[in-house]
């Protein structure tokens, strides 16, 4: 899921929160007034696992494609 970048446009306070992206946006917990995307909202995601893609997920995976291409 995406982190997005959120800002007040009423009193400034920015926050980031992580949101499906059809999500409807969170009101600001300050002045309650519905928050906006920042500039950079879609450039980050967070991935689970290592930074490297080094997890045992991946090496199972890795190790399943291939074993099915040498057949």
């Amino acid at each position: 899921m995406p982190i997005y970048e959120l800002i007040c446009p009423e009193c400034g306070n920015g926050t980031e929160v992580i949101l499906a992206m059809n999500a409807e946006l969170p009101l600001c917990p300050l002045c309650n007034t519905q928050m906006e995307r920042g500039a950079g909202s879609l450039a980050f995601f967070r991935f689970k696992g290592a930074i490297d893609g080094e997890t045992p997920g991946a090496k199972k995976y890795a190790a399943e494609i291939t074993r099915k291409t040498r057949r």
